[in-house]
Parts: C-alpha cells; sequence; structure tokens
C-alpha cells in the first residue's frame, strides 16, 4: 500500500533531528507569510524607534491577533498547509542529501500546492497571501465558498505530493541506504 510506505518514509527521515529541525522552521517561516507581510510597515516603521524586548512582543502580539482575528477554518487549513509544507521541504532535502538522481523540483502536485497555499492560504476578508498584495484577492470572492476552495486544493495537492515523495524514499534504494545508514548512528 503506498500511503503506508510513504508514512514509513516520512516517519523515518522526520525522526531525525537534523530533519525535524528542517521542517519545523520551514513550517513557521511559511506560516509567518501569512502574518507578518501584512504588518511589514508596522514593523519597519518600529526599527529603532523601541526596545528589542518590545519589538518582540510586538512580534507575538501579531501573532496572537491573528489567530484571534481569523475563522477557525481558516487557522486549521492555513496551518494544514504550512506544515505540509514544511514535511514536503524536509523530504526534498533527505532525497537531495540521499544523493538520488533528482530532476531538480517538486512533484508537479507539491509546486502547485505550495504555490497556491501561498496565493490565497483560505482567507480571503483576513488578506493573507500574495494575492491580496497583488489586489487579485476581492476576484476570489466569487467563488462560491470565498477562496476556502483554494485552501482545500492546496492540502489535498500537498497531501498527494508527501504520499508521492514518502513512497518514492521507501522505494528507492539510495534513500534506503541512508536511512539504514542513519538508523545505526541513533
Amino acid at each position: 500500500m503506498k500511503i503506508g510506505v510513504a508514512l514509513k518514509s516520512i516517519l523515518e527521515v522526520l525522526s531525525r533531528k537534523r530533519y525535524t529541525a528542517i521542517f519545523i522552521l520551514t513550517s513557521f517561516i511559511f506560516f509567518s507569510f501569512g502574518v507578518i507581510p501584512k504588518n511589514i510597515r508596522l514593523l519597519y516603521a518600529l526599527i529603532g524607534n523601541i526596545t528589542l524586548f518590545d519589538y518582540i512582543k510586538v512580534i507575538l502580539l501579531l501573532y496572537y491577533a491573528w489567530f484571534k482575528n481569523n475563522l477557525i477554518h481558516t487557522i486549521i487549513i492555513f496551518i494544514t498547509i504550512s506544515l505540509l509544507v514544511g514535511i514536503t521541504f524536509s523530504l526534498v532535502i533527505f532525497k537531495i542529501n540521499a544523493k538520488k538522481k533528482f530532476k531538480g523540483t517538486l512533484p508537479k502536485s507539491g509546486s502547485a500546492g505550495i504555490i497556491l497555499g501561498i496565493l490565497v492560504p483560505a482567507c480571503l476578508p483576513c488578506g493573507i497571501g500574495l494575492l491580496s498584495i497583488l489586489g487579485f484577492a476581492s476576484a476570489l470572492t466569487f467563488l462560491p465558498f470565498k477562496g476556502l476552495e483554494v485552501g482545500l486544493i492546496s492540502v489535498v495537492l500537498l497531501s498527494y505530493s508527501l504520499i508521492s515523495i514518502g513512497s518514492d524514499i521507501g522505494e528507492c534504494k539510495s534513500c534506503q541506504v541512508e536511512i539504514k545508514k542513519n538508523s545505526k548512528r541513533i
């Protein structure tokens, strides 16, 4: 079963501290794209005008406000997309490090999922995503679920990508050698 092989491979890769760190960092950075860009002017204006401690408090308050001001489905979808992007990125780095012949790009579904997640991560009114920055977000209000469907499509494509990459790692001899080599060190 492809999903079982993929899940086992994903867990094997993420059991390594290096790839767990890559996963967490990538997920956080991607999530931050939903919070920081729409507040960049404020953050820029505060540089040098407040202490570093107060600046960090402002950033933390921006994250708090994001959670407080968004609908639960938006929060769930955007966190899911962020986590899936982090896992996908970790697996891709693992594959590169395993010296497997790599085509240089994510599978098409992974690329499409990441792009859709960046453009409209499921919330139109809160102004997240590059489409809102570019001024195209209002066009998505004409969709039946106001852009929510784009976020869901992103989750589906990223999930498919993870299954594809994970099963590929499970079947790849070079990746298996890397997994077994690292298992002996743990």
